[in-house]
């Protein structure tokens, strides 16, 4: 048994040592920070199927979980909890389904062609079950959907080593949609995102445009307009805000049950079907489900 455990060992050693690897390895070396986040797509672009647990808070250490589950890149189901309340977002490729634990009512889209396009209200938002994490899933040719390159030149960050060996390289860049100032910790030998942090810019500097007695009365209002007689409390002073997302890989390229992007509407649970996309979340439009 130790003879074995030794000759696999020694096997796997070698692989790495061989000329292939190595100047693969001397080649990521090389690389600009625009390349190996590009090289850091397409290592996602090309997996088969992604487990992953996410934790992320909002800067507050309120620590919250989404589960990811990939399959190709039309197939998917995110499960995002915080506190006993729940939201899913799952796809069979055909149909997206999204729903939570309060609410009597799914929201049921026609699917895009993949995950890094979800159309759903829920997928689009990132304290929800959205991430710019879904992005990097479109490959390289689509860069332009990571990042707003005319904004912020991509430059590199801090490398570090680990305790387990494992060595990140981090890569600064200015997210597309919400997400501002990014900063991306990519393991160096997989190219998979091991955590994401971002101040979501465009959305704070318009909660500051507004002021606190503003938001408190978009806030007030909306919720009037949805049937609920919440009083809102007054906001605080907006300022620079951090989200971040640790994200461990389970496994990839591992077999996925059908069962799990399943679209069968739960029990109790009436669909709204809709039409079209939902409205991409934006600070100008500030939208609500009804």
């Amino acid at each position: 048994m130790i003879t074995r455990v030794v000759s696999v060992l020694i096997v796997s050693v070698i692989a790495l040592l061989t000329p292939a690897a190595l100047a693969e390895q001397d080649r990521r070396e090389e690389m600009t920070a625009k390349q190996f986040l590009e090289w850091s797509m397409d290592q996602h672009a090309k997996l088969k199927t992604y487990q992953a647990m996410v934790l992320w808070d909002m800067g507050k250490g309120d620590l919250r979980t989404r589960l990811v589950l990939i399959e190709g890149p039309d197939k998917y189901a995110v499960t995002s909890s915080n506190r006993g309340y729940t939201q899913v977002s799952v796809c069979d490729g055909t149909t997206l389904l999204e729903y939570d634990s309060e609410d009597a009512e799914a929201l049921e889209y026609r699917a895009t062609s993949h995950i890094g396009t979800s159309p759903g209200m829920q997928m689009n938002h990132p304290h929800f079950c959205g991430s710019l994490l879904y992005k990097f899933f479109l490959g390289s040719d689509h860069l332009d959907q990571l990042a707003i390159l005319d904004r912020q030149e991509i430059e590199y960050g801090p490398r570090v080593t680990l305790a387990d060996g494992r060595t990140l390289q981090s890569v600064k860049f200015y997210g597309a949609y919400l997400y501002g100032h990014v900063v991306a910790d990519i393991n160096v030998s997989t190219g998979l995102v091991e955590r994401l942090k971002y101040d979501s810019e465009p959305v704070m500097q318009v909660l500051k445009d507004m002021g606190p007695e503003g938001v408190s009365k978009f806030l007030q209002d909306v919720l009037e307009s949805i049937g609920e007689d919440i009083e809102v409390p007054e906001f605080p002073e907006i300022g620079t805000r951090w989200t971040t997302e640790h994200i461990s890989v389970v496994a990839t390229d591992a077999p996925l049950s059908s069962d799990i992007f399943s679209t069968a509407t739960p029990n109790g649970i009436e669909t709204r079907r809709m039409t079209s996309a939902w409205p991409r979340w934006s600070p100008q439009g500030r939208k609500t489900p009804r």
